[in-house]
């Protein structure tokens, strides 16, 4: 079994903390990968790298930075299947949806950082005798969460590295393993991207780094507090995007079966890992039961990959409506609680900032 190891300065190594933890694939229960837990000292010294390479990353000229980014973006794209594999074992997105998704990310990380060679980086207001100049920020932290590692990644360390930053990538410690794969492929000065390993026991050290000019931040709203207050504290730019629970209104004006089918899909892709997955829905008193019915039986269409085979998914609901996908699991979906449709008085469903009186699905 793999133990995972930090890139720092150009160089792979060991943690500096002495706790690790196992990476587990959600679909077989196999242990895949030991991971670092962290430690103030590997953030550190990841960002006294950064530090260190920020001014010759900066001064080369915008054309050879975007060249060098354009370059990896290609080989990310020619390894898209292998990273899609690796999401699969260490978080479970089905790997035709990460293929999709890396593929398009890895086109959008070039797109980003083409915009830097029209970008004004320096701009004189005509008549006023003012210059604006704008500068990179300097080392810069991105933490990204466990649904969409190498995604997520890329959508923010494109515009950071163009611009002349540079930057410490800290990945969830529930999927490290395609972000060490990423960094892998990367052919970039050293220091220009570091990567730490770890929980909070990582990225609190690093956000709470004074030499840190922004935090990059994907994750829950409760952490999202914490690096933005942190960051705050510090006087620090971040950019925090947190989680949702995403409500649904179904109206008795609608067809219940398509409906249902577009809301299972809205559930269930990627395993229903993601921040705008439809987790609570309202629906109109007069097609509550038919909706219902439909929306478990699209809901035991949908099968789930484990990488190289298909198996059986089910639909799990708790209460209220919260349909989430499992693969792998020996449960099945006879042995799932079926949802009640509990008929209240119900308006028709209007906009508003709170949930009508609907039946629950």
């Amino acid at each position: 079994m793999k133990t995972l190891q930090n890139l720092i300065g150009g160089i792979w190594e060991d943690s500096r903390g002495d706790a690790f933890h196992e990476v587990i694939n959600p679909a077989t229960e196999e242990v895949v990968a030991r991971c670092p837990s962290g430690s103030p000292q590997d953030a550190r010294q990841a960002v006294d790298a950064a530090v260190l390479a920020q001014p010759a990353w900066a001064a080369l000229p915008v054309a050879e930075r975007v060249a060098l980014l354009s370059r990896w973006a290609d080989t990310i794209t020619e390894h898209a299947d292998e990273l899609a594999e690796l999401e699969c074992r260490e978080m479970g997105k089905p790997v035709a949806l990460g293929r999709t998704f890396i593929a398009g990310a890895a086109q959008g990380f070039k797109a980003a950082v083409a915009e830097a060679l029209d970008y004004r980086f320096e701009e004189t207001i005509t008549g006023s005798g003012t210059t604006i100049l704008r500068r990179p920020l300097g080392a810069t932290a991105v933490i990204v969460p466990w649904n969409f590692p190498v995604p997520m990644a890329l959508g923010a360390l494109g515009p950071l590295l163009a611009a002349g930053n540079t930057v410490v990538l800290k990945p969830s410690e529930r999927s490290p393993m395609s972000a060490v794969r990423l960094l892998e492929l990367m052919d970039l000065p050293a220091g220009v991207v570091n990567l730490v390993l770890g929980d909070s026991r990582a990225g609190a050290p690093l956000v709470a780094d004074e030499r840190i000019g922004l935090v990059h931040f994907t994750g829950s709203v409760e952490a999202g507090r914490r690096v933005g207050a942190e960051s705050g504290a510090l006087l620090h730019r971040s950019i925090l995007e947190l989680g949702g629970k995403d409500p649904v209104v179904v109206d008795a004006g609608v067809d219940p079966v398509a409906t249902a089918a577009a809301v299972a899909f809205g559930a269930f892709v990627n395993t229903g890992q993601i921040c705008t997955s439809m987790e609570r829905i309202y629906v109109h008193r007069e097609i509550a039961e038919e909706f219902v019915d439909a929306l478990v039986d699209v809901a035991d269409t949908f099968p789930s990959e484990t990488g190289t085979t298909r198996t059986r998914c089910w639909a799990r609901w708790s209460t209220g409506v919260s349909a989430t996908s499992w693969p792998g699991t020996s449960t099945t979906p006879s042995s799932a609680a079926r949802p009640s449709a509990r008929a209240e008085p119900c308006p028709r469903a209007r906009a508003s900032s709170t949930p009508p009186p609907c039946s629950p699905a």
